[in-house]
């Protein structure tokens, strides 16, 4: 299987209805903030994946840029910094945003509380 192969979405596969109430998803600290994975690329056959993060004041990514996913960030409590391609956007509850793959971005918790969002990647890292 080539790596070209390895990121298409597998349509081939009969995708089952899915639903998690409240916490249920498996959780693990990423860069000291607390990451739910509400939808995995098993789940969606490879079409994206879904993460809810809660992160102190001051959490942030280094500089990084993705090759292969488009990330989305719905901001749910609190305040965040994205920094993409240089240009600095601070987002507060409700705001979105999209980073398209293959621009380095990093993203910082602003505040004196935590704050969360949603992290949607499309296609499924490692689909």
């Amino acid at each position: 299987m080539t790596a070209d192969s390895q990121m298409e979405i597998d349509l081939t596969t009969q995708l089952e209805p899915r639903s998690l109430s409240g916490d249920k998803g498996p959780a693990f600290w990423f860069l000291n903030a607390l990451a739910t994975v509400e939808a995995t690329t098993a789940s969606t056959g490879g079409a994206f994946s879904l993460v809810h993060q809660t992160s102190p004041p001051g959490h942030g990514t280094p500089y990084h840029l993705h090759h292969h996913e488009d990330e989305a960030f719905y901001v749910l409590d609190g305040e965040f910094a994205f920094i993409c391609d240089g240009k600095k956007t601070v987002l507060g509850p409700r705001g979105y945003i999209f980073l398209p793959r293959g621009i380095p971005h990093g993203i910082r918790a602003e505040g004196q509380r935590p704050a969360t969002m949603l992290i949607l990647a499309m296609p499924a890292p490692g689909s």
